[in-house]
């Protein structure tokens, strides 16, 4: 179970930034600290000695209307969390989404400053930092209402440089003649050659890059060519259409996670005019994605399995209350499954409610039907307080034999561990 504990004799040091309380030796560790130290005072201004001590794995809270622990009020509330980070040197933009205020400090240097009430607003700044470790503090407090806390951080979107080698064939065969960095895939050579190592006609190019996206969502990839091109997005095929043809433009409309994906461009000329310039652009939704589809433990879309004597009560978590039974090694003896009923086919991001107690299995093995096919994905549930924690954006065909699985098979020694069953929730996107 997850106990959070008082702050007894834990030793205390002040440093230089106002009244700012850390535990000694947060900054001494060789490594970055695995947890964030979340110190929970029943007070707005972080004043006196914090309630609650505990660890959390990272700073991504919606309370909505309730509160952090049952020992904290749901208003009138603070945090301070700090941790130790290791990271390389460059330049960071810091993000946090909070309702209501928050100080943010990266090495003694305040780069967050929006101590106010407020709705859910996000913020960022950018700061340099060289490779080492980085003590990062968040200060947030709650005054009524909806409680929201979120802190990350990303390197800012870079130009992207794109591996670009060159063949005197058409079947991009044995090895490219040269091999150069362009920074852009976005040529019209005319009747003319890319080098002068490289004929006009008959010769090809591949070009890989790896691309920062920004932000989750639709993107639409173009593609204008004389001849052929092929595209491929982290190996899956985005645009095939090889072969020989006048300037032509193709389109494609793909959804695409935020981060880095490899992108990698196959491209040939046979004879006559060469061009070649493929580029993307998010996709603007013609509205707000519709409400979220929730099937609770105790909705008509859920089914348990098993014997029902292995099936426990309590009465908490989401809507006040949840099922849970026990781990067991490889045979699954008791399961679940949530079964939407979706309004269209679309992608959804899955998310499902991890609550406060019965909950200290370290390998909840879930199972995301949709589609035609099946991911899995391993939680430590251990680690979350009544908090709804995302399995992942998947294609759902809104065909109504969709579904997510758990079982309590978890691979731990036999009745270890407890294994929450909650809410789950389908979000559009």
């Amino acid at each position: 179970m997850r106990h959070a504990k008082l702050l007894a004799t834990l030793p205390l040091v002040v440093i230089t930034l106002g009244l700012l309380v850390i535990p000694a030796g947060a900054h001494n560790s060789p490594h970055s600290d695995p947890y964030w130290t979340g110190l929970y005072f029943n007070n707005p201004t972080l004043s006196g000695v914090p309630t609650v001590v505990r660890q959390d794995a990272k700073v991504d809270f919606d309370w909505g209307a309730g509160s952090p622990h049952p020992s904290i009020p749901a208003d009138n509330f603070s945090v301070r969390w700090f941790r130790t980070v290791d990271l390389p040197g460059g330049r960071y933009r810091f993000f946090v989404t909070v309702d209501d205020g928050v100080r943010l400090w990266v090495d003694g240097v305040l780069l967050i400053d929006k101590w106010l009430e407020q709705a859910a607003t996000t913020y960022s700044a950018d700061i340099d930092l060289y490779s080492g470790r980085h003590l990062i503090v968040m200060e947030y407090y709650e005054r009524y209402g909806v409680a929201t806390a979120k802190l990350w951080w990303e390197t800012p979107p870079i130009a992207v440089t794109w591996k670009g080698e060159y063949f005197n064939n058409r079947s991009l065969s044995g090895a490219p003649v040269f091999t150069r960095c362009d920074s852009a895939i976005d040529f019209d050579w005319g009747q003319g050659s890319p080098d002068p190592r490289i004929p006009a006609d008959s010769f090809s190019v591949r070009w890989t890059g790896d691309v920062y996206f920004d932000r989750s969502g639709y993107y639409t990839f173009y593609a204008r060519t004389d001849d052929g091109v092929k595209i491929w997005l982290d190996s899956s095929p985005l645009i095939a259409a090889w072969w020989d043809q006048p300037a032509t433009t193709y389109s494609v409309t793909r959804y695409v996670s935020r981060g880095v994906h490899r992108i990698e461009v196959n491209y040939y000329e046979n004879t006559g005019f060469a061009t070649i310039k493929v580029w993307w652009r998010p996709v603007t939704p013609p509205s707000p994605p519709g409400a979220a589809i929730i099937v609770d433990e105790l909705d008509p879309g859920f089914t348990w399995g098993g014997p029902w004597r292995s099936r426990h009560h309590a009465y908490l978590g989401y809507k006040g209350h949840m099922y849970w039974t026990r781990s067991t090694t490889y045979v699954p003896q008791n399961y679940a499954i949530w079964k939407p009923s979706l309004p269209h086919p679309s992608y959804y991001e899955v998310f499902f409610f991890i609550p406060r107690c019965y909950a200290t299995t370290h390998r909840a093995r879930y199972r995301i039907f949709h589609n035609g096919q099946r991911h899995d994905r391993i939680v430590n549930q251990a680690i979350y307080y009544d908090k709804w924690v995302s399995l992942g954006t998947y294609y759902f065909n809104a065909s109504g034999n969709e579904f997510v699985f758990l079982g309590d098979n978890t691979r731990e020694p036999y009745l270890s561990r407890y294994i929450g069953v909650d809410a789950m929730k389908f979000v559009p996107k």
